[in-house]
């Protein structure tokens, strides 16, 4: 996490996809529930993370462990969400396609192993 904090572009993008999130979240949510999710929300998370911080996002943990990452269910979902939504989230959805390139190429490399 720190290593993108630390780079003023990378920690744009972090923020600029908590708030497609955030968006995909609010439109999901009754008006009383999304209310409650301001775009602060994403500012406030990035900057109250500690910069030193040696934390690593579990989809890291597996593909450092050569494991399956877990791309539908941490990124795949909120997509399908808001594509059914009719949010764009076209920062989002490069992840997701970038993340589906990883997760295939594993997956190739375990079969073959």
């Amino acid at each position: 996490v720190c290593d993108v904090l630390a780079v003023p572009q990378s920690r744009q993008a972090l923020i600029d996809i908590m708030l497609e999130v955030l968006s995909v979240a609010r439109a999901c949510l009754s008006v009383e529930e999304a209310a409650m999710l301001p775009d602060t929300v994403a500012y406030d998370v990035v900057g109250n993370e500690n910069p030193k911080s040696v934390f690593k996002p579990s989809m890291l943990v597996d593909l450092e462990a050569n494991r399956p990452i877990e791309v539908e269910a941490i990124v795949g979902g909120i997509v399908r969400r808001a594509n059914a939504a009719g949010v764009p989230t076209p920062r989002l959805d490069i992840v997701y396609a970038s993340l589906l390139l990883v997760q295939r190429i594993l997956t190739s490399n375990r079969a073959t192993s």
